[in-house]
């Protein structure tokens, strides 16, 4: 997301918002794909884990813990005003 900072000002957006951020089980859906008979993936986050804990599995790094940090880092970039 940080990468598209400039490009979103261009665009002059001034708000952002992900959802679903918060660890959330994806796996809980029991639909299968009628087309392919493969287990469905709940990607919208309505039954989180974890509230204050960002999701891991959008981690660039991947590894445990990492993605507190990476968010962290996402917000600061984008409350901190860009230098031009």
């Amino acid at each position: 997301m940080t990468e598209k900072i400039p490009y979103l000002q261009d665009l002059g957006v001034t708000a952002i918002e992900l959802m679903p951020v918060l660890e959330f089980n994806e796996n809980e859906s029991q639909l299968l794909n009628p087309m392919t008979g493969e287990k469905l993936k709940n990607y919208w986050g309505y039954n989180p884990v974890a509230y204050f804990a960002p999701k891991q599995s959008y981690s660039f790094d991947g590894s445990k813990w990492q993605q507190t940090t990476e968010f962290r880092e996402m917000v600061k970039a984008f409350t901190v005003p860009a230098l031009k």
